[in-house]
């Protein structure tokens, strides 16, 4: 609870609409969140309460990304490249200390005989260090690409497809 799949479906794709801004987008979004969403439970994997968690998270984020953005890209725009690399690299480790601090206080805690085909690797601490990285890595990677990387062409559609090409 909730569902992954559901969640990043939901976040992922009306964040694509929302940026391309045009109805076809925001249909397409919303029918790839409802397959999405309708496998996890046809699949046998998900209740319709983890999908609907899932949606009303999704939601949340987008709404306070929304309200946060154009603020907080200002702010972070000021920042130094150094400074916010430093800043990326202390929000991964304060979210592997919750982590490490969220296992460290369940470990006492005996899971129920009936959990345990399901609980073997529940408690591997790879997973929480594996996406450490990849939000390190990922935010990192943003940062350099804003900073130093062009990716924006203009001039006429013929120079634009030959670049591309």
């Amino acid at each position: 609870m909730p569902s992954g799949h559901t969640l990043s479906a939901s976040l992922v794709w009306p964040f694509i609409a929302k940026t391309l801004g045009t109805t076809w987008a925001w249909a397409t979004a919303a029918t790839l969140v409802l397959l999405v969403s309708i496998s996890r439970v046809y699949l046998g994997v998900h209740f319709v309460s983890d999908v609907g968690a899932a949606w009303v998270i999704g939601g949340g984020f987008l709404w306070c990304f929304h309200k946060l953005d154009q603020k907080l890209s200002n702010r972070l725009n000021t920042w130094s490249t150094r400074r916010l690399l430093f800043s990326t690299a202390g929000a991964t480790a304060v979210l592997l200390f919750l982590g490490l601090g969220v296992r460290t206080a369940i470990d006492g805690i005996v899971d129920p005989p009936t959990w345990s085909e399901f609980s073997r690797n529940a408690r591997d601490l790879s997973g929480l260090f594996r996406s450490g990285g990849e939000f390190f890595g990922a935010a990192c990677g943003a940062i350099m690409a804003g900073r130093w990387a062009c990716f924006e062409m203009r001039g006429p559609l013929w120079k634009r497809v030959v670049t591309y090409g």
